[in-house]
């Protein structure tokens, strides 16, 4: 592939613009190459994925797509946003997307986020309350820490549209969020593929290698005739022909019984807590689950660990209620 290196941002601003029409018709161009991406694993070996034109052409249309039970797609309130707020960077699949859908596609004006450091609540509240953004996508850890205040429950309430991805929104979170008025919009739409009596996984299938229709998958892996997300998804108990995340095909727990355990929502709920930063259930080929549960703070002394223990076991407790039994959590498996 050839390379060429990019001048320095101010020989950008400084230059002509040059016409570049593109005259080649939908049915000769759907397939040329739009830009390459590398990929970090998912899709096997990680390698240049070349992603075509018609991505991205798939991604416009989508804005057309029909109501679903009185609701128009995530993609149709994209195209009413005037202002939004990207963290992604334009290296990434996301990033790209946003760039070409929400910026050129939609017209939206686009804001990027402060480049000197990591993204972080205090960083996205900044961000939001300053340039004016009606509408955001942000990675759920960040809409999280942003709920456990009120200022950030504040600026998220005040944007049309919150928009998450990458990883699901602990329930907590969401709920309180809802609650508080803030248009979250997940943006997914799936058909499950069953796996077991319990969860369905979300896999994609192409029937025509030659026209995918709007898979946009295939057009990047056109040698793939099916593809499993790894996601797992159960009925939703009170909205039909509505899915609900449950977690990956991969976070099932095997003890050494054979018994197994899905972790999720255990992990879920301990993350709900506002003192909690991240918490993992293992147990792997052992005989019982144990739970590491890693802190905002680190706890000033011994009473203040013991503290938030008791705290985490009452969450512990209420989750166990509704575990299997092989997958309950006593108090001394909990760690910090």
């Amino acid at each position: 592939m050839p390379v060429i290196p990019a001048a320095a941002p101010q020989v950008w601003l400084e230059s002509e613009p040059v016409s570049l029409p593109y005259d080649r018709s939908y049915e000769d161009g759907r397939w040329d190459p739009q830009v390459v991406l590398h990929t970090g694993g998912s899709t096997g070996i990680p390698k240049p994925v070349v992603v075509r034109q018609e991505c991205f052409t798939i991604f416009d249309g989508l804005r057309n797509g029909p109501e679903f039970h009185d609701t128009i797609s995530a993609f149709a309130h994209l195209f009413m946003v005037k202002t939004l707020s990207i963290p992604m960077p334009e290296f990434h699949v996301a990033g790209v997307a946003l760039v070409i859908n929400a910026g050129i596609f939609y017209g939206a004006t686009l804001v990027y986020g402060v480049a000197d450091g990591p993204l972080s609540a205090d960083l996205a509240i900044l961000s939001l309350v300053h340039s004016g953004a009606d509408a955001a996508t942000l990675p759920p850890s960040v809409v999280e820490k942003m709920s456990l205040t009120e200022v950030g429950i504040s600026v998220l309430a005040g944007l049309d549209i919150v928009a998450f991805g990458v990883g699901s929104l602990a329930p907590a979170a969401g709920g309180m969020l809802v609650e508080s008025r803030v248009a979250l919009d997940m943006g997914a739409e799936f058909m499950p593929a069953e796996v077991n009596l319990e969860a369905y996984e979300m896999v994609l299938r192409n029937d025509d290698e030659n026209d995918p229709g709007r898979k946009a998958f295939f057009y990047n892996l056109p040698e793939k005739t099916e593809w499993r997300t790894g996601n797992l998804y159960e009925p939703h108990p009170t909205l039909p022909n509505h899915w609900r995340y449950i977690g990956r095909a991969d976070n099932i727990i095997v003890f050494s019984n054979c018994e197994k355990l899905n972790s999720v929502t255990i992990e879920e709920a301990v993350q709900g807590h506002k003192a909690v930063k991240g918490a993992i259930v293992v147990g792997d080929q052992r005989f019982q689950p144990a739970l590491n549960v890693e802190p905002v703070e680190i706890p000033a002394n011994n009473v203040a660990a013991e503290a938030l223990l008791q705290d985490v076991l009452s969450l512990v407790q209420e989750v166990n209620k509704a575990t299997v039994a092989h997958g309950r959590i006593s108090r001394d498996m909990i760690v910090l």
